[in-house]
């Protein structure tokens, strides 16, 4: 699936996609810095917000896999209309 197919049929899923790849990134970025400060709080605490996105991220992706139409199937069978 292309992600640019899914943007003629649904901005809002794509949108959504995006901000979910943005958190991973985030969230992967604040689990370095954690483990950079050997603090096991906060090593902990990233870890968990990255396990958070990644759901959200999974979530996203499947709903724009619903949404993306088949080759050669028109975008009101794959909506339901």
């Amino acid at each position: 699936m292309r992600i640019d197919t899914v943007a003629r049929f649904d901005t809002t899923t794509v949108e959504r996609v995006h901000a979910a790849e943005h958190s991973m990134y985030d969230a992967e970025i604040a689990l370095h810095a954690a483990h950079q400060s050997h603090v096991g709080a906060w090593i902990t605490a990233a870890a968990d917000r990255l396990h958070e996105a990644i759901v959200e991220h999974t979530a996203a992706v499947r709903t724009a896999g619903r949404v993306s139409p088949s080759p050669g199937k028109q975008a009101r069978h794959v909506l339901g209309k």
